[in-house]
């Protein structure tokens, strides 16, 4: 195997090992950012029932702080 063919042996393996990083990368990105929607999705769901429920008089103390502390969750999960 002369130079240049080393060279360019060297080169593919190393584009093959790049491009596999990087769709990994980016499919582990999409894992996350999904798992965040469906938790974020989530928690807007227990805030607006709590939120209800205080609406309607029927929210206790421990609920008022629990939706207060839902609410932080989101927000830094917006963030």
């Amino acid at each position: 195997m002369n130079a240049l063919q080393t060279a360019a042996a060297t080169i593919t393996a190393v584009a093959t090992i790049a491009g596999a990083g990087v769709y990994a990368a980016d499919t582990r990105y999409v894992t996350i950012a999904a798992q965040q929607q469906a938790e974020l999705r989530q928690l807007k769901r227990d805030i607006k029932r709590l939120e209800l429920k205080d609406q309607s008089g029927n929210a206790t103390p421990e609920d008022r702080a629990f939706l207060e502390f839902l609410k932080r969750e989101a927000e830094e999960l917006t963030e």
